[in-house]
């Protein structure tokens, strides 16, 4: 069982590492653009189920540049390759719950709405760059949301990437379970996974309090 959840906490890290990675991008683009932009309402991208975007990346992946995205056999393959294999996963993960998505809207709306606060306007005004004034805020705020709007998605998700990366995690454990008709196992396993998922949903639960108690005066 520590195998399984080894593997989906690695997808999950991965996830998280994107995330930040897309954030930290998009609100460089945001930053650089010229004017600044003051509005929020930035079309939704659509969401790439995981079946297309999956199978999609593997043949071109064995086609194009000729490397097998499937996770190696477990047994066989130390940390560092198993960790650089949820990647890709990860990846479709990301597309497939629509956080990339939720994250541009989410940067766009949080630096359009504090962009106008006071403390923007001071560091303006004696010399500061604006920009890196709201950088923090504004990642910190649309990581926090976006997480905890896709969590569900992405949990849900989870089984079916697991399933065509062939990835030892726990969606893919509950599946072979299900079939089996072990009930018992796939009991455990999904026990498992609604831990993780707790654990998850408070974290972005506590990041989001201890945001609002340091945001109070203006809100």
């Amino acid at each position: 069982m520590l195998k399984y959840a080894q593997t989906t906490t690695l997808i999950l890290l991965w996830c998280f590492v994107l995330s930040l990675v897309w954030s930290a991008a998009l609100y460089a683009r945001l930053a650089w653009r010229k004017p600044a932009p003051a509005r929020s309402d930035v079309a939704g991208a659509a969401i790439l189920p995981a079946l297309v975007v999956g199978p999609l990346l593997l043949v071109l992946g064995f086609r194009v540049i000729h490397v097998n995205l499937l996770f190696p056999v477990h047994f066989f393959a130390d940390f560092e390759t198993l960790a650089v294999a949820a990647l890709v996963p990860a990846l479709v993960l990301v597309l497939a719950s629509g956080l990339a998505g939720t994250l541009r809207r989410g940067i766009a709306t949080e630096y359009a709405h504090w962009a106008g606060k006071p403390f923007a306007t001071v560091a303006l005004a004696i010399g500061r760059s604006p920009h890196s004034a709201l950088r923090r805020l504004v990642l910190a705020k649309a990581l926090a949301g976006g997480w905890s709007q896709c969590l569900p998605w992405l949990f849900g998700e989870l089984v079916i990437v697991e399933t065509v990366f062939n990835a030892p995690g726990l969606g893919l454990d509950a599946w072979h379970l299900a079939k089996q008709r072990d009930l018992s196992g796939l009991a455990t396993t999904v026990g498992w996974l609604a831990a993780m998922y707790i654990v998850c949903v408070a974290m972005t639960a506590a990041l989001n309090a201890w945001l609002g108690k340091r945001l109070e005066s203006y809100a």
